[in-house]
This record gives C-alpha cells, structure tokens and sequence, in this order.
C-alpha cells in the first residue's frame, strides 16, 4: 500500500465510536502506562493469557507475540561485586590517568614508577608541528616527564605520589603529595627534530634578531603562541623568545573598531594611533582603546591588563607614512623564555622565565642551540622544569583538586590548561579482621574467611589472674595436639581448622565442641559462622575403645580422634578430643593460621614473652610453648603441660614477666599490581596488673611494606586526626586501613583492620583543558531470565474465574467467552467495534488486573496485539482504554480513545466473525 493511501485511510479512520458495554469488573483503574505490571513483579511473570476455543489463527499469533514479549521481560537483575571496582573514575576530555595495562598506582609508589613520559600519544595537548622558514623545515615535537635520570641512575626530578597522611593543618586523609625539596616535580620538552633555524639580523653590539622564527606558532599545552621576537647574543650565545597567545588573536588598521566576544561578553576595541618611528621613536608603537578605557602605548610583544583582569598585547606593528595597522591578542597569554647560554647545557633559574609578565620563582629552563656559519643560529630544544612551591610549602592534593590550585603562582605550570589532578582511591569491597573488647579482661577475634562467611570468636583472656585463649569457660585452640591421643579439646572448646598447605586460598573455620553421643558414637558441633550444627560419626577402635571419624567443613576434611575417657576434670562431663586442624594428615603440633577473605594471612601467634633473666623478649614457637609457660590450653582450662600463667593479681604481679600474644596480618606480594614484597602488619596484646587487665599496642613501626620508605609521599604514618586523641590511623602500601581505638579511662584498646579484597590505587590524571569527572561503582548488574512455566495461554472455557488472576485476553466478545463476560455479555457480540480499529482496554476488580486485546476483525485483533507485545514503542500507550487504527500490519496508529460515533468509510468490508 503506498503512503499517500496509507494517510487517506488513517484519516478515514480517524473518527470513531468509544467502545461501549457494562462491565464484569466494576470501574477501570488500571493505567496502561503501568503495564507489565502487575503481570511481571520482580522479573517473574504471573497470570494468564486467555484465546477463544473458536478463535481464528491470527488471534493465537497475537497471543504468542504477546508471549513472547513478556518473557523477554521476565528478567531479574543481581549486582555482582567487582573487586577494586568500586569508587574508581575516568575524565573525559583530554586527559591521560597515571598507569598502564600491567600496572596501575600503588599507595606510595611514585608516579615516575608508572608512567615516566607523556607524549602526544597520552595527551593530545602535546601534539607537535612542523615550521618552516627561509632556512628550512623542522618538526617538533613534545614531552612531559617525571622521571629524568642522571649519570648514577637516580631520578634527578622529586618524586611524588599519593599517600595517606596528615596535610600541613593535620588533617588526615588521602593525598597526592609533593614535596617542597628543592628538586622540580615535572619536565616539558620541546624538540626540534632538525633544529628550527634562523639568519641573524643585528640589532646592536652582539644582539641579533634571529626574524625567521618571528611570527613562527608553536603549540605549547593545547595553546597556539606566536614568537613575537627572538633576540639572540652572539657573544655569550643568550637567548630570549617571547611568545604571545590569546583567545580572540585579530588585525585592526589605525582607527579602525570591531567588537570582539570572548566568554560571553563584548569588547569594542579600536585601534587609537600607531606611531611612526621616523618621527623619533626606536621602534613603532600601538595603543588601542577597548570599552573606552585606553591602553598605554605598547611595543611588538608587550601586553597591557585591562581594569577587568582581560590582557591585551601586541603581537606585530606595520607603518608607513600614511597609516598603521597592528595585529594584537585579545585576552593574551604571554611567555617570555630566556636563558645567559645557549650551548652551556645547563638550567637557569631567577627569572628565566616569566609567564604573563609574572616572574616564575620555582621555573628553571635550558635553552639549546647551534651555530652555522657565520650568520645562522638553529633552535634545537627547550626544556622547561618545575620545583614546587605550594602554598604552605609541600603539595598536599587534596581528591577532586589539582596541582594548580595550590601553586604560588598558578601561571607557572606553563598553560592555564596544564594540571595534574587527584581523583581519589579506589574503593574495593572491605572486611573488617578486628580485636575487640569484651569488658576489661577479654578480647574477642574478629573475621570473615574466603567463603564470606563472618566470625567472631573469643580469643584471648585475662579472667582471674589467668592469661589464656579463649575465655574463663571456654578454649580457643587452634594449634593441633602433638599426637593423636594428647586429646587438647574439651567440651564446649571453641577451635580453628584451616586446610593445609596454609595459604591464601585456603578455607579457615572456627567451631565448638559441643556434645557425644557415646551410644550412637555421633560428635555435635557448631560452625560459629553461621551456627549450623555439624554432626560427625566416628568408629570406635576396639584395641583402645577410642575412636576416629571425619569432619568434613568447608569442603575439606579434618580427622577427630575420641578419648575413650569421659572427662569430668573441670565439672563438664565429656570425652576430650583431638583434631588434624590443617587436615594434612599428620598431628604434630602445628598450629594453624586464619585466612581472611581477599587472601590475608592472619597469624594468631606470632608472639613475644619478656624473659627476666636476660630482659628481652623472646619469639615464641610450638615447640616452645611449656617451656616459656605460653598460653596455649587445652581442654577444661588447663594450660599445656601443665604450666600455669603468672597470676597478675597476685602479690608478686610486678616481678612477673610480662606476657604477650603477637599477632600478624601478611599480604603476600602476589596481591600487588607489581609484586616486589609482602607486607606484614604487626600487633601485640599483653597482660597486666591492673584494670584494664587486657590490652593491646600498635605503632608505625609495626608495619613493613613493599613500597613504604622515608619520603614524605611513600612515609607510612600511624597517627590521629585533628580533634580526637581517641583513635590513631594508619593505611598500608595494599590498602589496609588501621584503626587503633584508644579510649580514655581504664577500657583496652581495640584493633580493627579494614582489609580490602584488592589492591586500593590512586588516581592521578595529567589533564589539558576542561574535563568532567565520572564515577565509576563496585558492581554490575548481570540479568536473569526467569522461565514462564508451562501453561501460560488457556482457552477460554478453562479460563479461571475473572477477578481471580491478571489475565490478558484475546479476541472480542464474538470469539472469546471471556471477553463477552468482559463486555457485560453484550446481544450484538460486535456491538462497539468497527472495521480498521481495535481496542486495548482494562478492566480491575479485587485487586486483579484483565486486559483485552480485540478487534473488528482478525487482522485488527493481531495488530492490537502487536501493539501490546511494543507498547514502549507507543507514547499513546496510557490510560484505562487506547484505539488501535490498523490499515494493515505495517502502518498502526495508537491514539487515545475518540468520542465522535460515525462510522468512517473503509476499504476492507469484509464481515468480522471471529474478531
């Protein structure tokens, strides 16, 4: 069907009757614009598609589209963690952010490490050019470094990097840092490849023009600088450029006025006068007027700040006798490069360079040319370097801010569009491995193992004088028995098993002893992680009339010996056990380590005890632990070997040593982005004489890294925050944030260290020009598609009730029972409906949701259902009832319901009988 008849039969069919006939339902509340709802809640479909047992086959076709759409919509969405995702940006504009595919910016580390050159391949501001003069053509091409190594291999440019650290107002946080040491943080190079050369023109005494680079652009950061001049000395080869940009660069003729635009506001400027230096002047001069304020007469090169703040300065100067014209920058940008020596490879200082008239104290720059002949000078490199002088000394960046905003003189980073930004850490999913308080004499061990599944256990005790693992009524064992029948786990007993070999993949679980059943010879457990009971059977050994069975736990297996002595030592009837607490089949007295989620080692007993003879603390070992009266118990209460803790209540409380447990947490050097070494954070919890009997002490020195050293960027610091004295806090080179609680008063301390589970990086960006910030997430979503079950489409005679379930139904009254009961059972099965048309209308009760899709006739019915399977695609889809205009299946029109009743002529008069 062709367009032009398409359009008359839409307009044909534009005026028409509102569907008439009482409803079973009761009154339409239902909105369309609600629809999938409430057939799809939460991705699962629900309800009934409903096709007259006499319908034609287009009206089962309009059901299977319908049927199919709505299980492309039956899908659930489930965020899946990302690790290290979380919290990581990217910039748009041009930008170029610290790291590589193989390598990204460690906590500590120096930018330099990572990435030690920029080219125009990172940041297209360092793009280079091609010039050509009368004495030839050159490229040139830029660099940015941070990294320039001298004859020994040491960076001669200040490293810096992101540290977490207080800021000179002790503040403590996240920040790139850089220091104030004397050495420049950053280099800019510009190479001419084959030197951009020039004839001499003399000027006077030694001083030459050097006028073929005059008028020559260059393009430094993203900004477009004409030379202005180039004065060279011929005696101690000095040289001085001076550079003009600006946003609006334009010609005037004397006299002349133009209106310029720069940042939304007009400029009238006019060319007032041009002098002629025949007339006495050196050389010939401009002044101009801009919005009625004039300037002061300016030579070739220089520039004149308005009232504003806006700069205006001159680039060239023609005259003759008869009149002037002068070519200036509007809202100019002017460098001024100039160095003593050309050929002495070295960099000047004290005001070699100037930036906007503005001395740049902390810019050094090295100037190098060449010599041919008598009379040709050829520019060959500029390199331009940075000390940083911040306000306050050091640089302390703060996340959202640039090096810029701190400078002394922002203008010193060459280009208003040259910044090196901190965008902050990344942020990966944490756990929390912490020892906590529990009163004054106990603490507890908190954990989540690499199951995701959280512990919190008692861990080390000072109850009654006693210094011990776990608490007064129960024991943390987690260093196996040295034999299997040295049975160290009583009732009620809290112990740990971690597969072997201990690493950072294995599965560490805590469990209780709780009961025997000697009959049915069934031991009972529980998993202290999520309290499930563990039951495990064990087979008597007739010769001894103990037993052996397996505890199978985090899908590892762990063999428990039986005592065949019910032990009634402490009060708590029970048969002691033993376990092979690594599962390696061996007892021997090993003791066996936790393994946190994200892959960390945790030692439970690296441990230290003062011995008072030699009065220095001695490491402790397995092997070691009844002679050095250690607390490793077994079960009941009873200390290994029998030994017994010094009571610290007691009289002699002072003469006794004081006993520590040492702890550990190990990130092994795999988990970094560039692995070198692990990094191990140290603790300690000791007993003592007064309350608090418990507590426990980390310091900076405690901590040892890969990347950690003695500058201010790569310093590990554990300190507080300005304003609490109550807790100290620390970040090590993997991203472990440490807090160290201590309260005042006679509380313990407390430890807790947030683990990530990967590596946290900063995020330091060279930008060019304006950027914006996109903040990036810890998850994706990953979709479902929930299954419709079988069932979906009935025929109307098993229908269920309406009001009972949603249900779309298809076909009109004519063919489909249930959309005459819809109808209200209308005489004239066709009554409402005309030819070309079809209705999508809604009908509500109790609560249930019934949607008919029906039409004049077949066609019309399958074009409604069309309609309904991409009802997104239809803005008139809203509303209780919407008309479907069908010409044919290719051409529909959705449109709300008309209310004029005249039948409009169509071209298809065939009679509907099966709708």
């Amino acid at each position: 069907m062709n367009a032009k008849k398409t359009i008359k039969k839409i307009l044909a069919l534009g005026a028409g009757v509102t569907m008439v006939g009482a409803t079973v339902m009761g009154a339409m509340a239902y909105d369309l614009a609600s629809y999938p709802a409430p057939f799809i809640t939460n991705g699962v479909f629900s309800g009934k598609i409903v096709v007259g047992e006499k319908a034609a086959t287009s009206d089962v076709m309009g059901s299977i589209d319908i049927a199919s759409s709505l299980q492309a919509l039956s899908v659930s969405q489930t965020p899946v963690q990302i690790p290290g995702a979380s919290g990581q940006v990217s910039l748009s504009g041009d930008s170029f952010q610290i790291q590589s595919a193989s390598n990204k910016l460690a906590l500590r580390e120096p930018v330099s490490n990572v990435t030690d050159t920029l080219t125009s391949d990172n940041l297209a501001a360092l793009k280079g050019g091609q010039l050509t003069t009368s004495q030839g053509t050159t490229s040139y091409n830029q660099y940015l470094r941070f990294r320039e190594l001298n004859a020994s291999g040491s960076n001669e440019l200040q490293d810096f990097g992101v540290n977490y650290i207080t800021n000179n107002q002790n503040v403590l946080g996240d920040y790139m840092v850089i220091k104030n040491s004397g050495l420049p943080f950053f280099e800019w190079e510009m190479q001419f490849g084959q030197g951009l050369k020039s004839s001499e023109t003399l000027v006077s005494g030694t001083s030459y023009r050097l006028q073929d680079m005059e008028d020559e652009t260059l393009n430094i950061f993203g900004t477009d600088y004409s030379i202005v001049s180039a004065v060279y000395d011929s005696s101690s080869t000095g040289l001085t450029l001076t550079m003009m940009g600006g946003s609006s660069p334009a010609t005037l003729q004397e006299g002349e006025t133009k209106t310029f635009t720069i940042n939304g506001v007009d400029y009238e400027v006019t060319l007032v006068f041009v002098s002629d230096p025949s007339s006495g002047s050196t050389a010939p001069q401009a002044k101009f007027m801009v919005n009625g304020e004039v300037t002061k007469s300016l030579y070739e090169g220089d520039t004149d700040t308005l009232s504003g703040g806006l700069q205006i300065g001159v680039r060239s100067i023609l005259v003759n006798s008869r009149a002037g014209v002068a070519s200036f920058y509007l809202g100019a940008d002017k460098i001024v490069f100039s160095v003593p020596s050309t050929t002495d490879n070295e960099f000047h200082g004290g005001g070699s360079v100037q930036i906007n008239n503005q001395n740049i104290v902390g810019g050094s720059l090295m100037i190098t040319t060449a010599t041919s002949g008598s009379n040709q000078v050829s520019l060959t490199d500029i390199k331009y370097q940075l000390n940083m002088d911040a306000i306050g000394g050091d640089a302390y960046v703060p996340a959202g801010s640039g090096i810029r905003s701190l400078l002394r003189y922002p203008e010193a980073t060459l280009s208003p569009d040259f910044d090196i930004k901190y965008e902050g850490l990344t942020q990966p999913t944490r756990t929390n491995v912490a020892v906590t308080n529990n009163g004054n004499d106990q603490y507890q061990l908190q954990f989540t193992n690499v199951q995701n599944v959280a512990y919190t256990v008692p861990f080390v005790s000072n109850r009654n004088g006693v210094y011990q693992f776990g608490d007064n009524n129960h024991n943390l064992v987690f260093v196996e028995a040295s034999n299997a029948t040295n049975y160290n786990i009583g009732a009620n007993d809290y112990f740990v098993v971690t597969n072997s070999p201990w690493n950072d993949n294995s599965v560490t679980e805590v469990l209780q002893y709780n009961d025997i059943d000697a009959s049915n010879h069934v031991l009972y457990f529980t998993n202290e992680g999520d309290s499930s009971e563990v039951q495990v059977s064990y087979t008597p050994n007739n010769a001894t009339n103990a037993g052996t069975g397996d505890l199978v736990i985090g899908g590892h297996s762990f063999t428990v010996y039986v005592n065949n002595t019910n032990d009634t030592s402490s009060g708590a009837a029970g048969h002691m056990i033993a376990v092979d607490q690594n599962g390696d089949g061996f007892m021997n007295g090993a003791e066996v380590g936790v393994t946190v989620l994200g892959g960390g080692l945790l030692d439970l007993m690296t441990g230290f005890y003062y011995n008072a003879t030699t009065q220095m603390y001695n490491a402790l070992n397995a092997s070691g632990l009844g002679a050095n009266n250690l607390s490793l118990v077994d079960g009941h209460g009873r200390t290994m070997n029998g030994q017994t803790w010094y009571f610290a209540n007691n009289s002699s409380a002072a003469a006794a040593p004081a006993i520590r447990v040492g702890m550990s947490l190990t990130t092994m050097a795999k988990y970094f982005n560039t692995p070198t070494s692990s990094e191990v954070i140290d603790w300690r919890i000791y007993n003592q004489a007064t309350s608090p009997y418990l507590s426990l002490e980390h310091t900076s020195n405690d901590y040892s890294g890969p990347m950690n050293g003695n500058e201010l960027y790569n310093e590990y610091v554990f300190t507080t925050n300005t304003g609490d004295s109550t807790n100290y806090y620390g970040m090590t080179d993997y991203g472990v944030l440490i807090k160290e609680y201590q309260p005042t008063g006679t509380n313990p301390y407390t430890l807790t260290l947030s683990y990530p589970e990967s590596q946290v990086f900063g995020q330091v960006f060279v930008t060019a020009g304006a950027t914006s910030v996109q903040n990036g997430s810890s998850s994706v979503s990953t979709t479902t598609v929930n299954p419709i079950a079988v069932g979906l489409a009935v025929l109307d005679k098993d229908a269920p009730a309406i009001g009972t379930e949603n249900m779309i139904v298809v076909g009109g009254p004519c063919a489909n029972t249930v959309a005459a009961a819809l109808m209200g059972n209308p005489t004239d099965c066709a009554a409402g409906f005309m030819p070309g048309k079809a209705m999508i209308k809604s009908f509500e009760n109790n609560g249930m949701v019934a949607i008919l899709v029906a039409g004049y006739e077949a066609q019309e019915t399958l074009g409604a259902s069309y309609v309904l399977a991409n009802y997104k695609d239809y803005a008139a889809f809203k509303g209780s009832e919407v008309e479907v205009v069908v010409p044919d299946l290719k051409n529909i029109v959705v449109q709300a319901v008309s209310t004029d009743n005249t039948t409009a002529p169509v071209d298809n008069t065939t009679s509907n009988t099966t709708q």
